[in-house]
């Protein structure tokens, strides 16, 4: 178990590095656990309403309507919202794998739900956030290739992140 409970804290870790960027930081309100309720509750259409038309963003939160390839509402790492820029949301998924075993299994789901939100919700953008020093050559290479094929924004490193974060939010 000590491998989940690292695991999970450096997904934290890479949650906290997204969380910090610097335009996140500085034009997004960060919503607060009653707002990040009525966006699991209302979803999409409270966008507009929930702070009063500005940007904002929400970790670790469900939001109504976007539901993982299983079906159900999906606890996404993060879930930003701009007016002009995101009017569907941007949605991004961090995973953080040190060595190589069952998270490799893993990865095919964040893929295939990111793809799905962008098909069958709209969402404007999907990304994924793979630290992946353990993950084996052949996941890797078959996520960045998925990733490009359906268009779903890829990132490896935090600077790529903080990069693409100050051109696009």
């Amino acid at each position: 178990m000590a491998g989940k409970s690292n695991a999970g804290a450096n997904g934290g870790n890479l949650e906290k590095l997204i969380a910090s960027t610097q335009g996140l930081r500085t034009h997004y309100v960060k919503l607060n656990k009653a707002q990040r309720r009525v966006l699991k509750d209302v979803g999409l259409t409270a966008c507009s309403t929930l702070t009063g038309g500005q940007p904002f963003y929400a970790l670790r939160t469900e939001v109504y309507g976007l539901r993982s390839i299983y079906g159900v509402e999906w606890n996404l790492d993060l879930f930003a919202w701009h007016p002009k820029k995101m009017a569907k949301g941007f949605v991004m998924e961090c995973k953080w794998q040190q060595v190589g075993g069952s998270a490799d299994d893993k990865l095919p789901f964040s893929v295939l739900s990111l793809d799905g939100l962008k098909r069958k919700c709209g969402v404007h953008v999907a990304a994924l956030m793979l630290d992946a020093a353990g993950a084996r050559p052949c996941v890797k290479d078959w996520v960045e290739a998925e990733c490009m094929t359906r268009g779903i924004v890829y990132f490896t490193r935090g600077s790529e992140w903080s990069a693409w974060a100050g051109l696009n939010l």
